[in-house]
């Protein structure tokens, strides 16, 4: 059976690993979508040729 310190220090780990897990989450969320969207969003060039097509 592992001692006190050995347990303390796995369930340290695994909980800053959970935590990275969730930031990293957040951070696409917040941070890489927007960028993503706001890419798609029609430029004034591809408005220009959808009015010449019409």
């Amino acid at each position: 059976m592992p001692d006190a310190t050995t347990l303390t220090a796995a369930v340290a780990a695994a909980a800053v690993i959970l935590l990275a897990g969730c930031a990293w989450e957040w951070i696409v969320n917040t941070v890489a979508q927007p960028v993503g969207a706001r890419q798609q969003q029609p430029t004034l060039a591809r408005l220009l040729a959808l009015e010449r097509k019409t």
